[in-house]
C-alpha cells in the first residue's frame, strides 16, 4: 500500500467514525436542549393568569436571549406584552449593547423605561463594562423623576471601580453622583406613619446623599463618606420648617450609622421617637450595627422599637447577618421574635440562606421551623403559615433534601408551589438529576408551576454551559 492509499483509507475511517449511525437517536447539544426547554415553557404562558403571565414571559425571553434564541425571545415577549429589561440585560452580557439600547429607546419616558435601563446596566456591570454603564446611567438621569435610580447605578459603578483599584475613575463617578443629587429637584414625601403619630416628611436630596454615604462606607472610603454626611447635617441646620427638618434629621441618623458613628446616630434619632414611628427611625441604625458586627448593640437598639413593630426589624436584621455569613447572630435576632408563626417563617428563611455554607445549622433551623409552623397553623394568619411552609420546602430543596421538599410540595398544606418547585428542580439539576427534574416539571398540572420549573431547569443548564465555557477560555 502506498502512502496515498493509506491516507485515503484513514480519511474514510475518520469520516465514518465521525458520522452519526443511521437509525440511532442522537442526543441534542446542551444549548439546543436549553432552547427546546425554554420554548416548551414559553408555550405555557397563554395558560397562565394574566397578572402573572407578563413576568413569566419576560423571564423566559431573557433566558432565550442569553441562549441565543432571539426568535423565541421575541415570540415570548409578544405573547404577553412583556417588559424588555430582562432581554436587554442578556444582550448586554453578550456584548450586544447597541441592540439593547435600540430595544429600550422607543419606550415612553417613565418608570418602566428607567427600570429597563437599570436592568441593562446590571448586565454591563456583570461583564465589567463600566463606561457603557455610565452612558446608560446618564440616559436615565435625563428623566428628573428617575434620578434616584440613576444615582444608585452611579454608586454601583463607583463601588466596582474602587474595588478594582481605579481610584481616579471612582472619584470622577462619585463627583458625578454628588452633582446629580445636588441638581435633582427636591421632593418631600411621607416616609412612615403609625396610628396616632405624625407624618415624617422625607427629603429626596437628603436620602440621595445617604445612599452615597452608604456605598462609600461599604467601599471603605470613610473620608468622603464623612464629607457627604456633613452635607445632610448642613441641610438640617438650614431647614426652618420643623416637619421637614425632622425628616432630614432621620436621614442624618441613618448616614451617621453608615459611617459607624452610632452614638451620634442615636442622639439624632432619640428626639424623634415620641412623635414618629420608632421602627422606621431605629431599624436602619440597628441594621448597620449588626452589619458592622455588634449584634448585641443592634438588639438593644431594636428594644427601643414598639413591640408590635419588632418582627419586621428583627427579620431584616436576621437577613442582614445571614448575608454576611453570621448565622449565629442571625439566629439570635430570630429568637427575639415572640410570635411562633412569625418565628417559624424567619427560621425557615434563615435555613434557606445558610443551606450551602452551614448545612448543619440549616438542618437544625428548618426542623424547628417546620415544628413551629405546625404548632401555630391554627393560630397564625393563613399567610404566615403559607410563608413558613413555602420557605421550609425551598430550604429543604436547597439543602439537598429532595424527598422532604417534595413531600411538602405534593402535600395538602402548600397553596402555591411554583417557587419551591423551582428551587427543587434547580437542586436536582445541580446534583446531576436533570432527567428526573424534567419529569417532575412536566408532571405539574398548573401552567405557572410547570413553566417556572422548566425555566429554572433551563437556567441551571445554561449556567453549567457558561461555566464550562469560561473554564475552557477563548479558543
Amino acid at each position: 500500500m502506498n502512502w496515498r492509499s493509506a491516507r485515503l483509507i484513514a480519511s474514510v475511517v475518520v469520516l465514518t467514525l465521525g458520522q452519526p449511525r443511521a437509525g440511532l437517536p442522537q442526543e441534542p447539544s446542551p444549548i439546543a436542549e436549553v432552547k427546546s426547554i425554554l420554548r416548551e415553557a414559553s408555550a405555557l404562558t397563554p395558560m397562565i393568569e394574566a397578572h402573572q403571565r407578563w413576568a413569566v414571559a419576560a423571564n423566559i425571553a431573557a433566558q432565550q436571549t442569553r441562549a441565543g434564541d432571539d426568535e423565541g425571545a421575541l415570540t415570548s415577549r409578544s405573547s404577553a406584552n412583556a417588559p424588555v429589561g430582562g432581554v436587554a440585560y442578556s444582550l448586554a452580557v453578550q456584548g450586544r449593547l447597541p441592540e439593547a439600547l435600540q430595544l429600550i429607546a422607543p419606550m415612553p419616558d417613565g418608570q418602566e423605561k428607567a427600570l429597563a435601563y437599570w436592568q441593562l446596566t446590571q448586565g454591563l456591570l456583570e461583564v465589567g463594562k463600566y463606561d457603557d454603564a455610565l452612558l446608560v446611567a446618564r440616559l436615565i438621569s435625563k428623566d428628573p423623576k428617575e434620578a434616584d435610580r440613576s444615582l444608585d447605578i452611579l454608586m454601583q459603578i463607583y463601588s466596582a471601580q474602587w474595588k478594582a483599584g481605579d481610584r481616579q475613575a471612582a472619584a470622577a463617578t462619585l463627583s458625578e453622583a454628588i452633582k446629580l443629587a445636588q441638581r435633582s429637584p427636591e421632593i418631600q414625601s411621607s416616609r412612615f406613619r403609625s396610628l396616632g403619630q405624625s407624618v415624617l416628611i422625607g427629603s429626596r436630596r437628603a436620602a440621595m446623599y445617604e445612599r452615597v454615604v452608604h456605598e462609600l462606607a461599604l467601599a471603605g472610603n470613610r473620608d468622603d463618606a464623612r464629607t457627604v454626611v456633613s452635607y445632610i447635617s448642613d441641610m438640617a441646620a438650614q431647614e426652618r420648617d420643623s416637619e421637614k427638618k425632622n425628616g432630614i434629621l432621620s436621614t442624618l441618623a441613618e448616614a451617621q450609622a453608615d459611617i459607624g458613628n452610632f452614638a451620634a446616630a442615636l442622639r439624632t434619632a432619640e428626639p424623634l421617637k415620641s412623635a414618629y414611628n420608632g421602627e422606621g427611625i431605629f431599624q436602619p441604625i440597628a441594621m448597620e450595627q449588626a452589619r458592622q458586627g455588634d449584634v448585641a448593640a443592634a438588639l438593644a437598639t431594636l428594644a427601643r422599637v414598639p413591640q408590635g413593630s419588632a418582627f419586621v426589624a428583627l427579620l431584616g436584621m436576621s437577613r442582614t447577618l445571614s448575608d454576611l455569613g453570621n448565622y449565629a447572630g442571625a439566629r439570635a435576632a430570630v429568637d427575639k421574635i415572640n410570635d411562633p408563626g412569625q418565628r417559624a417563617s424567619a427560621l425557615a428563611s434563615l435555613a434557606f440562606e445558610q443551606a450551602v455554607k452551614d448545612p448543619a445549622g440549616a438542618k437544625l433551623n428548618v426542623t424547628l421551623a417546620w415544628k413551629l409552623a405546625q404548632e401555630a397553623r391554627d393560630k397564625a394568619p393563613s399567610y404566615v403559615f403559607q410563608n413558613s411552609v413555602t420557605l421550609v420546602a425551598a430550604a429543604r430543596a436547597r439543602m439537598g433534601d429532595f424527598a422532604g421538599s417534595l413531600e411538602i410540595i405534593n402535600g395538602p398544606d402548600l397553596l402555591n408551589k411554583a417557587w419551591p418547585l423551582a428551587c427543587l428542580v434547580q437542586g436536582m439539576v445541580e446534583a446531576g438529576n436533570k432527567d428526573e427534574a424534567l419529569a417532575l416539571a412536566r408532571s405539574q398540572d398548573a401552567p405557572l408551576a410547570r413553566a417556572d420549573a422548566l425555566l429554572q431547569i433551563a437556567r441551571s443548564l445554561m449556567y453549567q454551559i457558561e461555566t464550562a465555557n469560561n473554564k475552557a477560555g477563548p479558543h
